[in-house]
């Protein structure tokens, strides 16, 4: 039963540790993605770059990696509606091909 309890707690704590570096490198990407996203777009643009202190620079990507977001977001809307629509426009014509060929079996007329 030790060896049970000894092996549980360690697994249980090396879960915790992934969790935890997860987290961590989450937090460092949400703090520093805008400061880094509005520091390479301006260190083209030298004289600005030297009169923006880092909050400056850090709301300046804040808003521009917002705006990234948005279209990324945007995008994968439109794809996953697109494809629903895909779908459904074939499911119905799949079920309008079954009725055709199901009423030319009986003998009757193709509608058209």
């Amino acid at each position: 039963m030790e060896e049970k309890t000894k092996l549980t707690i360690k697994y249980f704590l090396e879960q915790k540790a992934v969790e935890i570096i997860r987290f961590m490198i989450c937090l460092i990407i949400i703090v520093f993605y805008p400061y880094l996203t509005g520091y390479f777009i301006f260190s083209k643009y030298t004289p600005i770059t030297k009169t923006l202190n880092f909050v400056q620079i850090y709301l300046l990507g804040l808003i521009i990696s917002s705006i990234i977001i948005i279209f990324i977001i945007m995008f994968f809307i439109l794809y996953y509606n697109f494809l629903d629509f895909i779908k459904e426009n074939w499911w119905k014509a799949e079920e309008r091909a079954y009725q055709t060929l199901k009423q030319q079996m009986k003998g009757g007329k193709e509608k058209e």
